[in-house]
């Protein structure tokens, strides 16, 4: 290599995240700290958060929809859609969980709601 050109090596990221809000890893079944069961809901259209639990609940058999804030609404939305109208009648909401989390330090500190539903297989 010239000196005008430097040195880069590309290693390879074990963690790879898809346009969805969900984590895969290519590394021995372990994600990073994220679990594979777990569904992250952003600005998205639901039907795409929906398609993404789908296919996280036929690998795994049980997915948590996360949200916070805003959004809210869009993860209640998703478990629904899933529930009611993708699922076809095997899928059911497990269990749901609201909280409150503190964002921020100071003076600028803010209470931010969130929530979790737990979206699995009929028994």
């Amino acid at each position: 290599m010239s000196e005008s050109q430097p040195n880069i090596e590309s290693k390879p990221n074990p963690i790879t995240s898809n346009s969805i809000g969900t984590s895969e890893s290519t590394m021995n079944g372990k994600s990073g700290g994220t679990p594979l069961n777990h569904v992250y809901i952003g600005k998205k259209p639901v039907m795409s958060y929906a398609m993404s639990a789908l296919i996280q609940l036929a690998q795994t058999g049980e997915i948590v929809i996360k949200a916070r804030g805003l959004v809210i609404s869009r993860a209640v939305d998703v478990a629904e859609v899933v529930v009611q109208r993708l699922g076809g009648g095997s899928y059911e909401t497990k269990d749901i969980k609201i909280d409150t989390e503190r964002l921020g330090e100071g003076s600028e500190a803010r209470n931010v709601s969130t929530i979790e539903i737990v979206v699995g297989k009929k028994p």
